[in-house]
């Protein structure tokens, strides 16, 4: 068969092929899939807006709700650093007391049978002060004062004979008794006489002084 073609080639239309056929489905599919993707991307985000929302929305719950709780926290936590730094600044000021009472024991219970105490007396006097630190403001000095404390007494004889002996014994006792070791030192001890004969009576005058200065 002769197929005469009066156009020359230019009215026939193009054989139609199985490539030019898949060519155009790709090309009209590939609008349809970019459409899908991007509305999957939409939608899942609006997803994780709004899982977002609901997450901050509990979150504003949640803090709510343990406000009552911070606060009260906050205020024990700052109760706590406050008796820590007056705790601090007591103890500080603890060697600047003496306890009297194990003192006034000690020198009981060491006092010879022999002798009889005729005056006690403790004494404090200005001394130096320690400068240190105030927790709670670093630039202000803490002058603490380190006073100087004496015991002074005297102890008598209650019969003849000379007393010598015993009161250096007493008063080194005392010297090394729990009470007042590392915290009082001995002063050298002053003897005076009074009365004669029968009626004579041996005075020793006692002095303790104070470490801490």
């Amino acid at each position: 068969m002769h197929t005469i073609d009066l156009l020359k080639g230019e009215g026939i239309p193009a054989k139609t092929t199985l490539g030019s056929i898949f060519f155009v489905g790709v090309v009209a599919a590939v609008p349809v899939i970019v459409a899908s993707v991007m509305l999957s991307v939409y939608l899942l985000n609006n997803v994780k807006i709004d899982m977002g929302r609901n997450s901050f929305a509990k979150s504003e719950e949640q803090i709510t709700e343990a406000k009552p709780d911070v606060k009260k926290t906050k205020a024990l936590e700052d109760e706590r650093d406050l008796l820590a730094k007056r705790l601090k600044e007591v103890s500080r000021c603890v060697d600047t007391f003496v306890q009297w009472t194990p003192i006034l024991i000690a020198l009981s219970e060491e006092m010879p049978d022999e002798m009889i105490m005729n005056r006690l007396e403790a004494t404090s006097t200005a001394g130096k002060a320690a400068t240190g630190r105030r927790d709670n403001d670093p630039n202000k000095p803490a002058v603490i004062p380190m006073p100087k404390r004496s015991i002074v007494f005297d102890i008598r004889s209650s019969g003849q004979g000379s007393y010598s002996t015993i009161a250096q014994t007493y008063q080194d006792n005392l010297e090394l008794s729990v009470a007042l070791e590392e915290k009082f030192k001995a002063q050298p001890y002053r003897m005076e006489e009074t009365g004669t004969g029968e009626n004579r009576i041996e005075n020793y005058f006692m002095r303790f002084e104070s470490l801490t200065q």
